[in-house]
């Protein structure tokens, strides 16, 4: 009930039926980026400190958001939750360091162990602490 009322609030629309086909092309796609994201970063590790890698990384994507701006200068608020969006930051930040950090210590096998877990822990902690009523969906 409660995810209905902020889907009314928020005026989402959520489309109707998706195919399956989409979904898992999608998913797979992501997973695979991933994948060579971290590996690269693995990579990048052995042959420079960590710390550039990682200033690498936001350094290029900073260069892409200036030119996605400067061709498509999309209105942007940026007094609206301004707090919350330094802290997003920093948290951006700190899991980048200790994710580059990790690839170096572990295996990457090991570490996506870990980091496939991660939603199931979401939902449980959210059933927690939110108040979600988590039901199976296929």
């Amino acid at each position: 009930m409660a995810s209905r009322r902020c889907n009314v609030i928020l005026n989402l629309t959520v489309p109707q039926q998706t195919s399956l086909f989409n979904v898992i092309l999608l998913a797979a796609g992501g997973f695979f980026m991933f994948v060579c994201m971290d590996s690269t970063a693995k990579y990048l590790g052995t042959v420079m400190p960590v710390t550039q890698a990682i200033w690498g990384r936001f350094f290029f994507h900073m260069v892409s958001l200036i030119i996605f701006f400067l061709i498509f200068k999309p209105k942007v608020n940026l007094k609206k939750n301004f707090k919350v969006q330094i802290i997003r930051s920093i948290l951006m930040v700190t899991a980048t360091t200790f994710m580059f950090y990790s690839l170096q210590k572990f295996d990457l096998v090991d570490i996506y162990v870990v980091f496939f877990t991660a939603p199931l822990i979401v939902s449980l902690l959210s059933a927690y602490f939110l108040k979600d009523i988590l039901t199976p969906k296929i």
